[in-house]
């Protein structure tokens, strides 16, 4: 067996830097996946809603320029609109 094989074994590829470390994770693995694939449009264009309405600086591809607390932020309220609007059918409003 080659050194390589073992490395990639035993080890994980960083997401970030791309570098094989020990016990690290893909963080987005089976994250950031539409159940329903017919809904991603529809995600998108409520996450860009979203985002307009909190005063986050939101744009279509690269986002790197936003801090991880803006992102956060986003996906917050996101849960939070869509919990509030399943709550209101399940009460029968």
């Amino acid at each position: 067996m080659r050194v390589s094989e073992i490395t990639k074994r035993n080890f994980s590829n960083c997401p970030h830097c791309g570098r094989y470390e020990k016990g690290v994770k893909d963080m987005s693995k089976g994250r950031n996946r539409v159940e329903v694939p017919e809904a991603r449009e529809a995600m998108d264009r409520f996450k860009m809603e979203v985002a307009s309405e909190i005063g986050v600086p939101l744009k279509q591809g690269y986002n790197g320029d936003l801090t991880s607390a803006q992102n956060g932020s986003v996906g917050g309220e996101m849960v939070r609109q869509m919990i509030k609007r399943q709550e209101e059918s399940m009460s029968g409003k």
